[in-house]
């Protein structure tokens, strides 16, 4: 029963990982020149908002235990990470074909 406990929170890891990604893809695409005060708080605001919702499901994995926590986290970094990398490699991809 410990175990699905940890995959529990590996999945909350992951889950957090993708809507981190998303809602910054989402932010960047909402930036707007013409609007500079309206696309920094757009930005500020998502970022704490992000920060907000990762700090509140660390606190949650912690009351259950330090290695949850950890997982939670772990998981999240290299999640993230991944995501990032599989991103870049896609930009690069369209450059290439693009040229």
């Amino acid at each position: 029963m410990q175990i699905m406990i940890y995959i529990f929170w590996i999945l909350i890891g992951n889950f957090i990982a993708f809507i981190f990604f998303k809602s910054q893809q989402w932010s960047v695409s909402m930036i707007n020149p013409d609007f500079p005060k309206l696309s920094k708080s757009l930005i500020v605001g998502g970022a704490i908002l992000r920060w907000a919702i990762m700090t509140v499901t660390l606190i949650l994995a912690l009351r259950f235990s330090l290695t949850a926590m950890l997982v939670t986290f772990f998981t999240f970094i290299v999640v993230r990470v991944f995501m990032l990398l599989r991103w870049q490699n896609l930009i690069n991809t369209k450059k290439k074909q693009v040229v």
